[in-house]
């Protein structure tokens, strides 16, 4: 099945997977985007490279939270989209923790709600960005991501016309806001390195394999469930660290690295599996599909009071369902 002529939905389209997904498409000729980011200055940017690149496209753009359900209706009345690409969401593990309200609306009810209407207006493919910090939460932000990817689970059983799929995803390397540009910016102004950990490590993929993950999903569109990146390399941050220095011609022997502490919502390392999963490999894939020994479970109750309680800022309350919420 060819993409060509589709109506097609990306969330979050100034972040560097919206990025990526964003000018993967513009590849293509005939493609309708509506493209929906929450930050402008993120956007301008975003269109600034849209006109260098493809100056003869003209691309649908909102500057708008995906949590505001009035705009979300509007959208898929207005438009009859034939995939949507959900890759909004609030990442950065500190500050979803100090501002755990704004990660649940944000992350679980806006998602919801895209979920909710891709189903109701029978879109084809809908696919949900998670990442590797919803296995076995101990933050927030992953807490928020762990929930949602139960809600998935739950109406991808429910959907016979909507192909849902959980791309779970690990780090991107040299993406906008990880620690590669952290570094690079340090480095500039001759301050030193900052690592929480010697020991801290990360999964790591390349935004050219992020790319051959999703056309490989764009080029099977009868996918569903969830899956993982089978190519990715776990990096110690240490050597991330030597490797921007060499390359920004410093010398990593001599160069200032301070190692602090990794906070009690952080871990040493993360992982792509949870206990009660498994890989299934796929024929000339770069993504695995994961199944469970054990059913998929969410207090839906629970959830909705949990959502209530952020948008009302009953912060303690709001905590205590998120924690049980993703606690199983």
């Amino acid at each position: 099945m060819d993409y060509y002529s589709e109506v097609i939905l990306i969330t979050g389209a100034a972040g560097s997977i919206g990025k990526e997904l964003t000018l993967n498409f513009l590849a293509v000729n005939d493609v309708q985007l509506v493209l929906v980011d929450i930050s402008e200055i993120g956007m301008f940017q975003l269109l600034e490279e849209i006109n260098i690149k493809y100056p003869k496209l003209a691309v649908n753009y909102f500057i708008e939270s995906i949590s505001n359900k009035e705009f979300v209706q509007y959208l898929f009345k207005e438009f009859s989209f034939k995939r949507v690409f959900h890759a909004a969401a609030y990442k950065h593990v500190a500050l979803m923790e100090a501002n755990p309200c704004s990660a649940i609306v944000s992350n679980i009810y806006g998602a919801q709600l895209i979920i909710d209407y891709s189903i109701i207006n029978n879109v084809s493919q809908l696919v949900i960005i998670s990442t590797d910090k919803a296995v076995k939460p101990i933050n927030t932000m992953g807490r928020t991501k762990n929930v949602i990817e139960k809600y998935a689970g739950l109406r991808s059983e429910e959907s016979h016309k909507t192909n849902l799929i959980v791309l779970r995803l690990c780090n991107i390397y040299s993406s906008s806001g990880s620690v590669v540009p952290i570094f690079k910016s340090r480095i500039a102004q001759n301050l030193p390195l900052i690592i929480k950990d010697s020991k801290l490590i990360r999964s790591f993929i390349k935004p050219k394999e992020v790319r051959n993950i999703f056309n490989y999903i764009f080029h099977n569109s009868n996918l569903k469930g969830i899956y993982i990146p089978n190519n990715s390399n776990e990096i110690f941050i240490q050597k991330i660290a030597s490797k921007v220095l060499k390359g920004s011609n410093k010398d990593a022997t001599v160069y200032p690295i301070v190692y602090t502490y990794l906070p009690e919502d952080e871990k040493l390392k993360e992982e792509l599996l949870n206990t009660n999963e498994y890989r299934i490999k796929l024929t000339n894939a770069p993504v695995d599909l994961l199944d469970t020994y054990k059913p998929t479970s969410l207090n839906t109750v629970l959830l909705e009071e949990c959502i209530q309680d952020a948008k009302m800022y009953q912060i303690d309350s709001s905590i205590e369902k998120l924690i049980l919420l993703s606690s199983n």
